[in-house]
């Protein structure tokens, strides 16, 4: 198993560091939680949960991550016995979307609603589709990438990011990005970088085709690294993709909104529970 997220005979797993006690001394360890909510403590590199042994691969860790599902949410989730309805799940989410962001068509909110929920469940397919925001400035684009930030799989934001930070991430967390103003994806200037990001993104809406680096061990020899590449991206600019590109991804054309209700409230940590 992939330890932030992974699929495995009809089960989602994740693997949170949670406070447990352990011979009366509460420690941190890491515990496989499924979507049929059985729990097991991992032992070195495997877990024996719902009558199996599963192993843990090893991945690249981000230092100072936090839990984004808190403690008390966990243990509400083991402990709910009653059937959660997806198109309730569904339906918060919309009604979130459409309360920040005026849509030019309420679909674009059902689109984005479903590809947020699929972000949880990601592994289970062999191709995952990328969403495209293209409009004019104050349209609402980082608006919406800021709402993805905050309800999506793991989902990380940012305007600018390098290659290598790109790929360690999603082998970490196999996280959302959410790439904002990335201009840089189709300009003139950082045209290495901005090759190589392309060709991460180009590979990244499927299963497979991992990111090979060399490194260099602590023996003075060079070795070679496998990252994995593939997991749901998010990507907002005015300028437009490359052809290539923007055949991996669902376009949602944004505009801008005539109502100041909207316009006007922000996306902040304490705006909802998210």
């Amino acid at each position: 198993l992939h330890p932030a997220l992974d699929y495995y005979e009809g089960q989602l797993y994740i693997t949170l560091s949670l406070p447990i006690k352990l011979i009366g001394k509460e420690t941190i360890r890491p515990v496989v939680i499924s979507s049929d909510k059985s729990k097991a403590l991992v032992d070195k590199n495997s877990v024996f949960i719902g009558g199996k042994q599963l192993f843990l691969r090893k991945v690249t860790t981000v230092p100072g991550d936090y839990i984004r599902w808190p403690v008390e949410e966990v243990q509400k989730f083991l402990n709910y016995k009653d059937h959660v309805s997806a198109a309730l799940a569904f339906i918060e989410i919309r009604q979130v979307l459409l309360k920040f962001v005026d849509f030019r068509k309420e679909t674009d909110a059902d689109i984005l609603a479903l590809w947020i929920l699929g972000t949880y469940c990601f592994p289970i397919f062999d191709a995952f589709p990328y969403i495209y925001l293209i409009g004019v400035k104050r349209s609402g684009k980082t608006k919406t990438l800021l709402l993805i930030e905050k309800l999506a799989f793991n989902a990380i934001m940012s305007s600018n990011i390098s290659p290598a930070v790109l790929f360690r991430l999603i082998e970490a967390k196999r996280c959302t990005l959410a790439l904002d103003e990335s201009e840089q994806l189709v300009g003139k200037e950082g045209k290495e970088k901005r090759q190589e990001v392309q060709e991460l993104l180009n590979s990244g809406y499927k299963r497979g085709a991992p990111a090979y680096r060399v490194k260099k061990s602590g023996k003075g020899e060079y070795e070679i690294e496998a990252f994995e590449v593939y997991g749901p991206k998010a990507i907002a600019n005015i300028s437009g993709l490359d052809s290539v590109l923007e055949d991996r991804t669902i376009t949602i054309t944004m505009v801008r909104t005539n109502n100041p209700d909207k316009g006007n409230l922000a996306v902040t940590d304490g705006a909802e529970n998210w």
